[in-house]
């Protein structure tokens, strides 16, 4: 999508039309899992959390009180960090600490966050809204990502400019293909804050800059990128969602009849390829693109001083500084005790035993971290 003016540039929506008339891109309801992390930490900005807020990834469990089953999310890595900043746990895609944050913000801002932004499909009024469980088309997630794009000017997908008779009268015009038949085209709808989706993306340039985020691969394009990649249970959906300053993308590989799509069917190895083969065309396009994304009012940045070390605030944008909105009451996430790791195990050696006194090897304790003398543990695909 053209994030000026919402003009849908591209689209594919299967592998053949004689074979299925299904369009996937517009039609189809699939799982986007941490793509739609994004909206939950947009809604946490706009509450008041900063972009280096402190959240915990402390392994949450909630108990149905009717059935008795507990809900216990775990991170694709299989390890918990603690305590982070906001910025690396969407960057990381940290799963617990997600549910965490939207516990704070209310899942009811977090829903009217993202519909604002352009989400239309139905959304599950519960905490794992924050993993993505409600089902969008890959077309409303990209529009989505585009208001974000677009500094909070939210446009419709526009198809068609319009269409004339013989006589060159228009019959009709800015026709969109999403379900809500509102006008589509240039008039945009002012859904977000201009600073809000500023912090927003620069929190969603982490997955792409950090050498740790799920999307780092797309740092290769030589243009400022953000975006979060999304991966469902058991791999049976793939994404990629991003923009640049003048195009908003997103790339969905799945199955109709939900097969997995195997063990490197995730959003890092499967879409993020994709998404960044047609970028790189369609930024080679467009030569005079912007360098940055815009700096809106009301946004200060603060970071510490190159001479004397010291914490300062300034109007200007400067490499290593962190943006803040000014004048807005700041808001913390909830503490969560950290657990500890279990203390080592010492062995015993006989009188007369030659050897080192040292930890023995133990198993990862029930919150993820590594195994104590059994070195670092090995991660799986990133999410």
């Amino acid at each position: 999508m053209d994030v000026a003016n919402g003009d849908v540039l591209a689209l594919v929506g299967g592998y053949d039309f004689e074979r299925s008339q299904f369009n996937r891109a517009t039609q189809a309801r699939r799982q986007p899992g941490s793509a739609f992390k994004p909206f939950v930490y947009g809604a946490a900005l706009e509450a008041g959390f900063q972009v280096s807020a402190i959240l915990y990834d402390v392994q949450v469990q909630i108990r149905d009180r009717k059935t008795g089953n507990r809900w216990a999310p775990k991170n694709a890595s299989g390890q918990l960090r603690g305590a982070v900043p906001l910025h690396e746990a969407l960057s990381r895609s940290l799963n617990n600490a997600s549910v965490r944050l939207l516990l704070d913000v209310g899942v009811e801002r977090a829903a009217d966050f993202a519909r604002r932004a352009g989400i239309v499909s139905p959304l599950a009024e519960d905490l794992s809204l924050a993993l993505g469980t409600s089902g969008v088309s890959p077309l409303e997630l990209t529009a989505a990502y585009a208001t974000i794009a677009a500094g909070g000017e939210r446009r419709r997908p526009r198809f068609i400019k319009r269409v004339v008779d013989r006589d060159g009268q228009t019959v009709l015009s800015d026709l969109s293909l999403l379900e809500r038949r509102e006008p589509a085209g240039p008039e945009p709808e002012h859904a977000i804050s201009p600073v809000d989706a500023y912090l927003l993306t620069h929190v969603l340039r982490g997955p792409v800059k950090r050498g740790y985020g799920t999307a780092h691969a797309a740092s290769t394009l030589q243009a400022p990128i953000a975006g979060k990649t999304g991966s469902t249970n058991e791999n049976r959906d793939a994404w990629f969602v991003g923009y640049s300053p003048e195009i908003a993308t997103g790339v969905w590989i799945g199955r109709d009849r939900l097969e997995s799509l195997g063990s490197n069917g995730t959003g890092a190895r499967a879409a993020l390829p994709i998404w960044i083969e047609y970028m790189e065309a369609a930024l080679k396009a467009r030569p005079d693109r912007a360098d940055a994304f815009p700096v809106p009012e009301g946004v200060h940045f603060a970071g510490p001083d190159s001479k004397s070390g010291t914490w300062v605030r300034t109007e200007r944008a400067i490499a290593g500084y962190e943006p803040f909105a000014v004048g807005r009451k700041i808001r913390k996430s909830t503490y969560v005790a950290i657990p500890k790791p279990p203390a080592p195990t010492v062995r015993a050696f006989a009188s007369g035993q030659l050897g080192p006194l040292g930890p023995a090897a133990a198993p990862a304790d029930e919150f993820g971290l590594p195994a104590v003398g059994a070195g670092p543990m090995r991660a799986p695909l990133a999410r």
